[in-house]
């Protein structure tokens, strides 16, 4: 072989392995960033906004003030366009969460309910949609960051003096 061919020979394969490592690479990246897809249904309005948090623990679950970190913040506020809303949070590791949504019709950010401690006077929507009072062992549910993952949330209105 000549030194030619030789060297042609070589740049092909170092072509071919640095478009390989380059797809590895992507397809890794790809695998580590997988959403959590929360279909959630039954606004029963558009006013206000949609407080989306999410737990790892029973320990902090439904304290907002303690909520896994999207994006740097405890929680999502995003404004209610439509009765149904899609939403993606990006960025989870893999484990156990749950999630909880409240309807933030008067724009307080925070949760209204009933002399502080009785029925919730906005929407709550929560992870599994579990029977009776929320809790984390009733939402939990696996994520794993190599695949998106999609939950359907209904929102319950409870106490709302507002139809």
């Amino acid at each position: 072989m000549t030194r030619s061919r030789i060297l042609t020979l070589v740049l092909c394969l170092a072509g071919v392995s640095a478009t390989f490592l380059a797809d590895f690479r992507t397809s890794a990246e790809a695998q580590e960033s997988a959403k959590l897809i929360l279909e959630v249904s039954g606004f029963k309005n558009t006013k206000g906004n949609a407080l989306v948090s999410v737990y790892n623990s029973s320990g902090s679950f439904l304290e907002m003030d303690e909520a896994v970190k999207i994006k740097g913040k405890r929680y999502m506020k995003l404004k209610i366009k439509n009765k149904k809303m899609r939403i993606e949070i990006p960025g989870l590791k893999s484990g156990t969460y749950a999630v909880g949504i409240v309807h933030d019709e008067n724009k307080d950010n925070k949760l209204a309910q009933w002399f502080w401690v009785g029925p919730p006077k906005e929407g709550v929507g929560m992870s599994r949609n579990p029977d009776g009072y929320p809790k984390f062992k009733k939402c939990k549910f696996k994520f794993d960051a190599k695949a998106d993952k999609t939950l359907k949330i209904k929102m319950t209105y409870l106490g709302s003096d507002a139809g």
